[in-house]
């Protein structure tokens, strides 16, 4: 089995999920999020990061 073939979701995208969840899809994972924080997920839809935790560049490249 390899990565692209795992899909996982990663509950509560902040300072922890959020950089988890842009790790495991950097490696192929398919990845859903899921957060409660509507401004939250808003701002990481429009590749703003506001934990400040993975950065704009690679949120980008993992949407």
């Amino acid at each position: 089995m390899s990565f692209s073939d795992l899909k996982i979701c990663v509950v509560g995208l902040g300072y922890v999920g959020m950089p988890m969840a842009v790790a495991f899809a950097e490696k192929g994972v398919k990845v859903i999020g899921f957060d409660v924080c509507k401004p939250k997920i808003e701002a990481y839809l429009n590749g703003e990061d506001p934990t400040c935790e993975v950065g704009t560049e690679r949120l980008v490249k993992t949407l």
